[in-house]
C-alpha cells in the first residue's frame, strides 16, 4: 500500500492527519459543555442503546452460566478455598476450564505435592 507513495507524500499525509486530529480535539473541547452538544450526544446514546439492547441481553443470556461460575469461583478464591470450590461445584469448575478462565497446566489444588 505504501509502495505507491514517496517518503515526502507519506510525511505530508501524516502531518495532515495529525492536524486534523488536533482540530477535532479543539472543536470537541470547545463544544463539549454546550447544551446543544450534550442533547445531541444524549439522543445519540439513547438511540444506540435502544438499537443494541437486544444484543446485550442475548450476550448476557449466552454467558449467564459462565458468569455465575466465575462469580462463585472468585468468592472461593478470595477466601482462599479454591480446592473446596473444585470439590463442591465440579460442574462450575469444568465450565471455567472450558471457558479458559482456569488453566489445567497449574498443579491441582486438591492434590498435595509432598
Amino acid at each position: 500500500m505504501f509502495d505507491e507513495y514517496s517518503e515526502h507524500e507519506i510525511e505530508r499525509i501524516l502531518i495532515s492527519y495529525k492536524r486534523k486530529k488536533i482540530k477535532e480535539k479543539e472543536r470537541y473541547e470547545k463544544n463539549k459543555h454546550s447544551w446543544d452538544f450534550k442533547e445531541k450526544n444524549k439522543l445519540r446514546q439513547k438511540k444506540y442503546y435502544e438499537e443494541h439492547k437486544f444484543i446485550k441481553r442475548q450476550n448476557y443470556q449466552d454467558n449467564k452460566l459462565l458468569n455465575q461460575a466465575k462469580s462463585s469461583y472468585y468468592y472461593y478464591k478470595r477466601t482462599n478455598r479454591e480446592a473446596l470450590f473444585e470439590i463442591l461445584h465440579p460442574e462450575k469448575w469444568e465450565r471455567l476450564i472450558v471457558g479458559g478462565y482456569i488453566s489445567l497446566c497449574r498443579p491441582c489444588l486438591s492434590v498435595s505435592t509432598e
